[in-house]
């Protein structure tokens, strides 16, 4: 992943509280389009850690598909989905706007509840 890069976005865009200029864009959002461009899912987890993963794709009874990845230690993180929910969680718990492809980015134990972000 290329963290360096996405920290120097976001440290890029402090310049914004100290400027009189407005940015035409949203700020918040630009930093979470970052954040997926550059580090995936927001957990530093290491190299050799990820070699370990299994990626997978589960499609639903109404056609939507998630992709999912189960970790050595046996948790899994839902990294992206469409529809309007997924597992048993609406795309406003997981925090995302609806729509298309939902970047949820959500880590669950091994029982399947959705666990704190590491941020």
């Amino acid at each position: 992943m290329e963290w360096k890069r996405h920290e120097n976005w976001v440290e890029s865009m402090k310049r914004y509280d100290t400027i009189s200029v407005k940015p035409s864009f949203d700020i918040e959002k630009s930093i979470q389009t970052s954040k997926r461009l550059y580090c995936g899912c927001n957990f530093r987890f290491e190299n050799d850690y990820l070699q370990g993963s299994i990626m997978f794709e589960l499609i639903d009874e109404f056609k939507n598909p998630s992709i999912w990845f189960l970790l050595p230690d046996d948790n899994v993180v839902l990294f992206h989905f469409q529809g309007n929910k997924c597992y048993k969680y609406t795309s406003s718990e997981y925090g995302t706007e609806g729509g298309s492809i939902q970047y949820a980015c959500v880590k669950f134990d091994k029982q399947g509840n959705m666990m704190k972000t590491e941020d």
